[in-house]
């Protein structure tokens, strides 16, 4: 594993970092697996494995290992349900969702075979759902906080029950301080009946959002605050070198519409819905996102979007006003709501991904031996792929079967998957980094074809930078997705950005192209909160600025390495290179402003896509080359003894 990312195997093993994971090399796994069924089987009381042990024992090669400096995590390519005898015998199944849109589940999780005859039931119309209007209040004024937008829907829990949905325990926290009583697993029976038994109040649900039933005046507004986490280990890990899955998308869709449908549990229901967040906002309008709504839902989103149209670019009282029409039972909007969905249809077909069905049959045909099959099964996926970073993960599924047969053979299609997808594992024989090709594009050719790539109009552009932006916070447990943006917001700015650690193993977080000859070389440490800078921390980046120089010697150019830090005063022990600047989170947030101020101006009609324009605002916020290295980074000192 320490050829895969030598700096961060070294943090997960010296738990300097909790929240980054990896996964073991599918080879190095196969290899071992005997020792680790015996290792598990020798645990196998033990808590964390003893339910768990029987149902994955006899398909352990066919799983993913990743491991973190906090647990070690084994997740079956697919769920091996032939295990449960009473479901594997049952002669009759019925399989009942109220919001899933999308059927793949049903093949990957249950092992539902779609080639067999099967009825949909479902009822003609969507009629029978409740009453909700969604409110999006980022899209409203894309000016507005959301301390703003926190804060008064806080207030309307002096009249209704309001009940939030977030990720996570921080996220738990910023409501917490506006009287928010937060439930988790210790408290939530005598949670919900508090909730039953009240009409009026402000309570919080970490990640649950489904099995909760809150109808009627339990609860008249849901806010869902922040995308849902990815809970599963193989979704995150396709998320984080795909970048940007449609599966995944649909799947955080589908997590949201669950938790929007807690408060409307019968047609006579109703219920105003807030969704916040810049990564939940994106993930929403990003392609379109919201298409995977379900029928009905999609429906009452889109009549709620010409609702808040009247209203863009208001202020938050009239963002909070707008959702009166639902909560005091105005007329004229019951007759629209009821009449925007009274003609909306159930799907009554089966819709079932290609990658689904591919992704069981292979593992069922490697559960049974024949590994050639089951590689023949990802090759179709691959050979339908025309996503070049998709059809390298692909790749790397199809290497993974076909190594139990042909170790060679894998490798070669490893290294063939590495040049459409640097991000996947590196084969063996590990990899070269690619030296940048020359730049051939200006700063703002550069950032309209990232534009047209991502196919962004200009509102989707200020939410995409937003989105990024949010990431770039000193934050613990943050660090994965602050080196993400950090590359991304480069991009943005128009400048080509990698990160070399995870695509060959070894190098800086990221690295950043500025022109022809000029380059940083970044390590991001934003989870730090000590006064001073570590030795370790110093010879990390010492030794990326030496990987930028043995890779680069023979040139004439420039390198600036930079640490992002709490601090920028080393401790004494630290021999600092003269070249190095620190961004500390002062200077990030000034950066930070600049970048945004420089994305909504490139957003205005008359300045979109208008290379002269673009190129003008760009010095205007000093996010041109030769002055960006002056005005975001400082010099560091060193601590005397």
């Amino acid at each position: 594993m320490n050829a895969q990312a030598e700096g961060r195997f070294n943090e997960i093993v010296n738990s300097q970092n909790t929240f980054d994971n990896m996964m073991v090399p599918f080879w190095s796994w196969q290899e071992k697996i005997t020792q680790v069924y015996q290792i598990l089987a020798s645990n196998r009381e033990n808590d964390a494995v003893k339910f768990k042990f029987d149902l994955i024992k006899d398909c352990l090669k066919l799983s993913h290992c990743y491991i973190s400096a906090k647990e070690i995590s084994i997740i079956p390519n697919c769920t091996p349900i032939q295990k449960i005898t009473s479901f594997d015998e049952a002669k009759r199944r019925i399989y009942m969702s109220a919001t899933l849109p999308d059927d793949s589940p049903f093949s990957t999780v249950m092992g539902l075979d779609f080639d067999k005859k099967m009825t949909v039931i479902s009822p003609e119309k969507a009629n029978d759902i409740g009453e909700r209007l969604i409110v999006v209040p980022k899209i409203i004024n894309k000016d507005i906080t959301e301390f703003e937008v926190r804060n008064a829907i806080a207030q309307k829990a002096e009249d209704y029950n309001v009940v939030v949905l977030v990720p996570s325990y921080a996220m738990a926290e910023c409501w917490k301080s506006l009287g928010g009583i937060v439930l988790n697993s210790s408290n939530i029976s005598q949670g919900i009946g508090l909730i039953k038994n009240n009409d009026k109040g402000l309570y919080v649900f970490v990640n649950r959002y489904d099995g909760i039933d809150l109808p009627d005046d339990a609860c008249r507004i849901i806010v869902v605050d922040g995308l849902p986490n990815i809970s599963n280990m193989n979704d995150r890990y396709e998320q984080e070198i795909v970048r940007k899955s449609k599966r995944i998308q649909r799947e955080q869709i589908q997590r949201i519409e669950q938790g929007m449908g807690r408060g409307v549990r019968s047609s006579n229901d109703y219920c105003l819905v807030y969704l916040l967040g810049n990564q939940l906002t994106n993930v929403l309008y990003s392609d379109d996102g919201y298409e995977f709504f379900s029928n009905a839902t999609k429906a009452q989103f889109k009549l709620s979007e010409k609702m808040c149209e009247q209203i863009e670019g208001q202020t938050i009282d009239e963002i909070m006003e707008i959702g009166n029409y639902l909560l005091e039972r105005n007329s004229d909007w019951v007759e629209v709501c009821k009449n925007g969905i009274s003609s909306v249809e159930y799907v009554k077909t089966i819709n079932v991904s290609k990658y689904a069905v591919a992704i069981r049959k292979a593992f069922n045909y490697a559960l049974y031996g024949d590994y050639q099959k089951a590689a023949s099964m990802i090759t179709e996926l691959v050979n339908d792929e025309d996503n070049v970073r998709l059809k390298g993960y692909y790749k790397q599924m199809l290497a993974e079967y076909t190594n139990f047969f042909d170790k060679n053979s894998a490798q070669q299609i490893l290294k063939s998957a590495k040049k459409d997808n640097m991000e996947i594992l590196n084969p063996i024989e590990g990899i070269q980094f690619s030296k940048f090709a020359i730049a051939n594009s200006s700063q703002t050719q550069i950032i309209i074809e990232n534009i047209n790539q991502r196919q962004l109009d200009a509102n989707k552009l200020v939410l995409y930078a937003d989105t990024i932006l949010g990431d770039l916070k000193f934050e613990k447990d943050t660090s994965k997705r602050f080196e993400n943006a950090i590359r991304d917001v480069f991009e943005m700015i128009g400048y080509n950005a990698r990160q070399p650690e995870r695509e060959v193993g070894k190098g800086p977080d990221d690295f950043v192209m500025l022109g022809t000859g000029d380059y940083l070389v970044i390590e991001c440490k934003n989870e730090t909160i000590t006064d001073t800078i570590c030795k370790h921390d110093c010879n990390q980046l010492m030794g990326s600025f030496s990987w930028f120089n043995n890779l680069y010697q023979d040139q004439e150019i420039s390198c600036v390495p930079i640490m992002i830090h709490n601090s920028n005063i080393f401790t004494y022990e630290c021999s600092p290179s003269p070249q190095i600047k620190i961004m500390t989170p002062t200077l990030l947030n000034k950066f930070k402003e600049n970048v945004r101020k420089c994305i909504v101006a490139i957003a205005q009609p008359n300045n979109f896509k208008n290379v002269q324009n673009m190129f003008n605002i760009i010095k205007t916020y000093k996010l041109d080359k030769d002055v960006i290295v002056q005005e975001y980074t400082t010099s560091y000192q060193i601590k005397q003894r």
